[in-house]
């Protein structure tokens, strides 16, 4: 349910001035927002208001409108490992979708265009993220198509934990456990959730299947191995026990 609509005082000229009538309700803040408008009555101005800016009321939004969907690139995104043999060389594969939100540059790359909200949302996220998968692919940027095929795993992941509790956790900061999904609950978010999740699972299995990029981690494996090697070993630790 969208939040309740506050009482706003709205001027008559040019200029609209959203401002909060109580201070007892911190979460809308005092906005000047300008508009090039008509002159419209009080409640033709303030929608005429809310809908042109309703994305600078408050620390919240008022309107509930469709979140936009992503869009793919316009061009490939940059292959540093490619470019850098540091990025390259400090990358580590990991257990799961480890690094996935650490691992810069690549993090900041691809982070825009993962999202699981809604099931169009994570359908759409999950097309976007494949298709820049195939793309560090065919460009033999393993770096980048397996932290691509991270975020399609954190995908799942993230929507799979809020599928099975309210708000995505389990327990709370005091540690105790957090409240369920209900039964009426079943054919409601917690479906869509499960939803999503299958949408991403079935793209991060195709990244796990694909032959590309199962060759280009063998090449990465052996780079790395090789690495191993022609580090130095370090120093013994001096033996301070004493005798």
């Amino acid at each position: 349910m969208p939040p309740a609509v506050p009482s706003f005082i709205i001027s008559s000229s040019s200029s609209a001035h959203l401002t909060r009538k109580s201070s007892t309700s911190p979460e809308y803040e005092t906005q000047d927002i300008k508009t090039s408008r008509p002159d419209l009555s009080p409640l033709k101005s303030w929608l005429y208001c809310l809908r042109k800016n309703a994305y600078r009321i408050g620390p919240r939004r008022l309107l509930m409108t469709k979140p936009a969907l992503k869009q793919s690139p316009r061009e490939p995104l940059p292959t540093p490992a490619l470019d850098n043999s540091s990025i390259r060389n400090s990358y580590t594969i990991g257990r799961g979708e480890t690094g996935v939100l650490t691992f810069e540059p690549y993090k900041s790359l691809i982070l825009p265009f993962w999202a699981f909200r809604t099931v169009d949302i994570a359908r759409n996220s999950a097309e976007v993220l494949w298709g820049i998968f195939e793309s560090y692919c065919e460009r033999g940027d393993f770096v980048g198509a397996d932290m691509t095929r991270k975020f399609i795993q954190m995908g799942m992941t993230r929507s799979r934990r809020y599928a099975n509790h309210k708000g995505g956790r389990k327990y709370a900061k005091d540690g105790k456990v957090l409240d369920k999904w209900t039964e009426d609950d079943a054919t409601g978010q917690r479906a869509e959730k499960e939803e999503a999740s299958r949408i991403f699972k079935e793209y991060w299995q195709r990244c796990t299947r694909d032959e590309s990029y199962k060759k280009l981690k063998d090449t990465w494996s052996a780079e790395q191995k090789a690495v191993e090697r022609r580090r130095p070993s370090r120093p013994a630790a001096p033996d301070t026990v004493k005798r």
